[in-house]
């Protein structure tokens, strides 16, 4: 592999422009479906297959950067996601675009923020999509603000809102202080018979209060309240009303 990548990068010295390509393995299947001779195999060494050819695309002169490829299993090369199982149906899960992830950050854009983690948010939000589909129409609003938290990178609250949904439980997220006024949303998944806002000022006694109750529909729910420095501290929960 070395040596080929090297006799490439010697012929297009000497070409005006080239392309470099990246590419995490080859494992093809052409000869156990009966379509052709195999090619080969080219193993992925724990990722470092696509570790050396994207560190040398990245440092040598090409003007652009192929990574192949995304999705095509025929050849093994695919660095979409894939579920991880065990031999010999071993996949990769985001392995691949973990280490694009951190090759970005290295050569391109030190305060690149987004981890092998982040990754995961799609196929949470499509899997409850899946789970959900139109029978909750609370469910699919809060669904529709958790892709626009994606998009716009506020992960860590689509993750909160995710988990919340996930594990049948409300959430509070973008939590903000300004003066006296203490803010939040509340999320993740939220009963149609309503919420509760919970108040105490000792957690080691079972004295909540209810501080106020809120009506659910698909409309999304922010509170705020008063909290006066002279206060004893106060603690807040949040509970569904019901199922």
């Amino acid at each position: 592999m070395n040596g080929y990548l090297a006799a490439f990068d010697l012929k297009a010295g000497a070409w005006p422009a080239f392309v470099s390509t990246a590419f995490p393995r080859f494992h093809d299947f052409y000869a156990q479906a009966g379509v052709g001779p195999s090619y080969g195999y080219l193993d992925d060494q724990s990722g470092n297959t696509l570790r050396e050819t994207l560190s040398r695309a990245m440092t040598n002169a090409s003007a652009i950067i192929q990574i192949a490829t995304w999705n095509d299993f025929g050849e093994g090369t695919v660095i979409e996601p894939t579920v991880v199982g065990s031999e010999p149906t071993t996949e990769y899960g985001y392995t691949d675009l973990g280490i694009i992830q951190d090759f970005r950050r290295q050569y391109l854009d030190a305060s690149f923020p987004y981890h092998t983690n982040d990754l995961s948010l799609a196929l949470r939000l499509y899997n409850l999509r899946k789970e959900y589909g139109n029978t909750s129409a609370v469910v699919s609003a809060e669904l529709d603000r958790i892709f626009a938290n994606i998009i716009s990178g506020n992960l860590t609250a689509a993750n909160l809102q995710l988990t919340g949904i996930e594990s049948n439980a409300p959430v509070i997220y973008n939590l903000s202080l300004n003066g006296a006024q203490l803010q939040f949303t509340v999320g993740g998944y939220l009963s149609s018979s309503g919420i509760q806002i919970e108040t105490t000022s000792d957690l080691s006694s079972a004295a909540w209060q209810t501080n106020s109750t809120l009506a659910v529909n698909t409309n999304q729910i922010v509170f705020s309240t008063i909290m006066s420095p002279q206060d004893a501290s106060t603690f807040l929960r949040i509970r569904n009303n019901g199922p």
